[in-house]
């Protein structure tokens, strides 16, 4: 697989310097939420250890839009093991993406087939091969305007947290998901958006997405509000309709400016009780109320190359509408509990707009 560095099959993911180039290829704010979803993620870890019924699937998901409209959107797994839940994940998506799975290889690099009622079905072949067939525009080298990638930002995540967080696992949790989106699917296609985590909760396939924001207010009403990407939407409305569900996390930024990173989170003991944690499940109903709401539309620097005169439009959901979970001070495994809680239908207290203004903190 052809990569800006060389073939995959040849590189050196374990040298340092080409990791930093690698993730250096990103909007600097993509890799700062890198870290937002490590601390994520250990909150998660704790799930099937203190909360029944409940499996991680050890799994990367990448969405792409079809060449035509109407097509079936294209969903690649890759699946870095094959463990209880991976079939039933599959047959869902199956309902309305046209999936191929994966898996990967040192010095072979990405191959796959594709699946049908949850099993492989079909030649197993390179990524490129598997997809090109299915692509919606000719082979293109996937690049991010030099406007988003604010290097001082990006070494700060990539040195700060990344390297030593993830040590050895470090090509396989951060630098292959990258190559994969990036380089193996992004340029087949127009439109593509990963999935974060997927979880098997009392049998059914969740996705618990994350995201690192701060609220903010409009013309609209004066209330706090969050944005959700439309292309977001269509993906968990798809999703729901396969049967697998969707929760919408938060970790809410408690400086609210664009031009802090996340490091901050960890080396401030008032940032870390100062983010709180929310969510909100987004069943069939709620996504449909969010389709029929007028779209905002946001800047190019949060398009996903950034480049200059782009817009993404997004559908805003008021803070009030998001369970409080706790702050990232609390021990994981009682904000995670607290999730899977509001997965069942308890209700966690919702946020108020007065104790997330309450929680922030000045920029400096």
């Amino acid at each position: 697989m052809k990569t800006p560095w060389g073939d995959l099959e040849n590189l050196d993911l374990s040298d340092k310097k080409l990791a930093e180039q690698i993730l250096s290829a990103d909007k600097h704010q993509l890799v700062e939420g890198m870290i937002v979803e490590c601390l994520y993620d250990q909150i998660l870890d704790s799930l099937p250890e203190h909360v029944s019924d409940v499996i991680a699937l050890n799994v990367e998901t990448v969405i792409a839009q079809a060449n035509k409209y109407g097509d079936r959107k294209i969903a690649v797994v890759w699946a870095r093991e094959k463990k209880a839940g991976l079939g039933r994940y599959l047959k869902a998506l199956e309902q309305r993406f046209r999936v191929f799975l994966v898996e990967y290889e040192t010095g072979r690099g990405f191959f796959g087939s594709g699946i049908r009622d949850g099993k492989r079905s079909g030649v197993v072949m390179s990524i490129d091969n598997l997809l090109m067939p299915v692509s919606a525009v000719p082979y293109k080298v996937f690049q991010v305007s030099e406007t988003v990638r604010d290097k001082a930002r990006q070494r700060e995540a990539i040195y700060g947290f990344l390297f030593s967080h993830h040590a050895d696992r470090l090509s396989s949790s951060v630098l292959l998901p990258r190559i994969l989106i990036n380089c193996g699917v992004q340029p087949w296609f127009k439109f593509v958006w990963n999935l974060d985590k997927i979880f098997i909760v009392d049998g059914k396939p969740w996705l618990f997405e994350v995201k690192h924001k701060f609220p903010y207010r409009d013309h609209q009403s004066s209330g706090l509000k969050f944005g959700l990407n439309d292309g977001e939407v269509s993906i968990f409305r798809l999703l729901s309709q396969c049967g697998i569900g969707c929760i919408f996390s938060i970790m809410v930024k408690p400086k609210w400016s664009k031009e802090v990173g996340s490091l901050y989170m960890l080396n401030d003991l008032k940032a870390r009780k100062n983010t709180a944690v929310i969510g909100k499940v987004l069943d069939a109903v709620t996504i449909e109320k969010l389709y029929g709401k007028a779209s905002g539309v946001s800047g190019s620097d949060t398009t996903i190359t950034g480049s200059a005169g782009g817009k993404l439009k997004f559908k805003r959901i008021a803070a009030t509408d998001f369970g409080m979970f706790g702050r990232f001070s609390d021990e994981p495994s009682e904000i995670a509990e607290r999730i899977v809680t509001e997965i069942r239908g308890g209700k966690a207290a919702r946020a108020t707009d007065e104790e997330l203004q309450s929680l922030s903190m000045p920029d400096l």
